[in-house]
């Protein structure tokens, strides 16, 4: 089933997450906002509809509750995603809410 991620979703992603590695926050191509570690997409395992453009490094303080609490950067990811989503080949069915 394919739905549509939403701001929530990746503030919901940057909050869960550790900032105790390197990592992207990606969508699916289900549509699921999830946090990806650099390592894990660097070997591709995993298809990937998009996610953000570089990497956010450990200890930055980008991943996390406090990061998840700033509306701006959580905007930011959220506009990275859907933006590079619209070029993804992955693309498939996502809607962006």
């Amino acid at each position: 089933m394919i739905y549509p991620f939403t701001f929530e979703d990746v503030r919901k992603a940057i909050k869960n997450g550790q900032d105790t590695t390197n990592q992207y926050v990606a969508v699916t191509i289900r549509g699921q906002a999830v946090l990806v570690s650099l390592n894990e997409m660097q070997a591709d395992k995993s298809p990937y509809a998009t996610r953000t453009p570089e990497a956010y490094n450990l200890g930055n303080d980008y991943i996390g509750p406090a990061a998840a609490a700033d509306d701006y950067h959580v905007e930011t990811v959220y506009e990275q995603l859907t933006s590079a989503g619209i070029n993804s080949k992955r693309l498939g069915d996502i809607v962006w809410m």
